[in-house]
């Protein structure tokens, strides 16, 4: 089967968003969170932190500590 560009993407839209509306929450939880861990896994050292550090803000120290608890 040959799709155009335009075609190709909408299939690829058509199919995220009825692959995402027929899950539940639990598993789009699930979903979400392995996305996100993988993600970070891929990022360098560096990143990860600089990530972290803009996504606590603040409360970035309090997180450090009890990960190196």
């Amino acid at each position: 089967m040959k799709l155009n560009e335009n075609q190709l993407q909408r299939l690829r839209e058509t199919y995220c968003d009825r692959y995402v509306s027929d899950m539940d929450t639990k598993t789009m939880i699930q979903y979400i969170y392995d996305d996100m861990l993988a993600y970070m896994e891929r990022l360098p050292h560096d990143d990860v932190i600089d990530e972290c550090k803009e996504w606590w803000g603040d409360y970035f120290t309090e997180i450090i500590d009890e990960v190196t608890e």
